[in-house]
């Protein structure tokens, strides 16, 4: 079974909810005019991916090497010899510590996952017939629930925004100013940004920094925004564009900001009230569909609680619906469909709706 489109119609996010909502095993691949990346769900579940611009092992060589736990010799050695063996990693490195493999390629597997999110344009085929490669093999990690993925996503939307603000392309390279007091804790400079002050030499650009960083992508961004605001950095320079770079240009960030689902609302549940995170979490437990306001004169006499419970079941639907649509071309003629196709966790997620499908589509209204 193969299915493909393009992410402007049927966005990343909208795919993720479907592997995870129907437990699909099998390879999504996704190709952009500046990237391109491939996971592996089993189960609905992600166990692997593979970015062409940084592999796994290349990614998790690269850490262990500024972590100074293995030489560079050593560890290509160890991943030829995996190729041709098909033995992990973890058997084939000698004198190493095997205990930071997993964890380090589990990161690889999140911050891939998330680079994607910030795409807004490209091209995805999903495809039950192709197995992960052999690399797969070299570093075994558990699955990555996929939902769990979904709602990280959803936290981490903010501060992307405000990151790309302040650094507005990958390409840039930044050097340190000199001659600035030393570092003063107490003013937010911490581990990380004492870690990355080490790799801005003037030659490595945003996203080499980001691959030889010890911290994930976002939180190595936050920190080059933080010693450039406090003026111990300064651009010197922007490397020419090359394929696999991630960072967006000044002229797409608003875009993909919005090309998110769901994302503003998410926001305001979080600020609005603890209570209500925790029951818009517990309700993402049964399968995460995002969020995303309507306006119904009915809603309007609800608590805040209850309302954004409403929205959020009330989307939950529509994107159902959405997906039933797009695998057989016409919508259900009633909600219990989307039930016994698998698409809705239970009943008390329609309790109250009235749905009319239409020539034109359907009418969905909540109690």
């Amino acid at each position: 079974m193969s299915l493909s489109g393009s992410l402007l119609d049927f966005n990343f996010t909208d795919i993720l909810q479907l592997v995870k909502m129907q437990r699909k095993t099998g390879c999504l691949a996704l190709r952009s005019r500046e990237a391109t990346a491939a996971f592996w769900f089993e189960d609905g579940n992600l166990i692997f991916a593979h970015d062409d611009a940084r592999p796994m092992t290349s990614a998790v060589g690269r850490r262990l090497g500024a972590d100074g736990l293995v030489g560079e010799a050593a560890w290509r050695r160890a991943v030829d010899e995996q190729r041709r063996s098909g033995r992990p990693l973890a058997d084939l490195l000698v004198g190493v510590d095997p205990e930071p493999l997993a964890p380090l390629a589990t990161e690889y597997l999140r911050e891939s996952v998330f680079g994607v999110f910030r795409w807004i344009e490209g091209d995805y085929t999903f495809d039950t017939e192709i197995p992960p490669p052999p690399e797969a093999n070299a570093i075994p990690v558990p699955p990555i629930d996929t939902g769990d993925l979904l709602m990280e996503a959803a936290q981490r939307a903010e501060a992307w925004a405000v990151v790309d603000g302040e650094i507005p392309s990958w390409r840039l390279i930044f050097a340190p100013t000199g001659g600035v007091a030393p570092p003063d804790p107490g003013d937010g400079y911490g581990p990380a940004e004492a870690h990355v002050l080490g790799l801005l030499d003037g030659r490595r650009d945003v996203q080499d920094v980001v691959g030889w960083s010890r911290h994930g992508a976002l939180e190595t961004l936050q920190a080059i925004a933080f010693l450039k605001a406090a003026g111990r950095i300064v651009a010197v320079g922007e490397r020419a564009s090359r394929a696999g770079t991630q960072g967006p240009s000044r002229k797409r960030k608003a875009a993909q900001v919005k090309r998110i689902q769901g994302l503003p609302v998410w926001r305001v549940a979080w600020r609005t009230s603890v209570v209500a995170l925790g029951c818009t979490a517990l309700v993402a437990g049964v399968g995460w569909m995002g969020f995303q306001s309507y306006t119904h004169e009915g809603l309007k006499a609800l608590s805040p609680l209850a309302r954004s419970t409403a929205n959020y079941r009330e989307h939950q639907v529509r994107q159902a619906l959405e997906v039933y649509h797009l695998v057989h071309g016409a919508y259900p003629d009633r909600l219990d469909v989307l039930l016994s196709t698998g698409l809705l966790a239970g009943p008390a997620v329609t309790a109250g709706m009235r749905y009319v499908p239409t020539p034109q589509g359907f009418t969905l209204h909540v109690g």
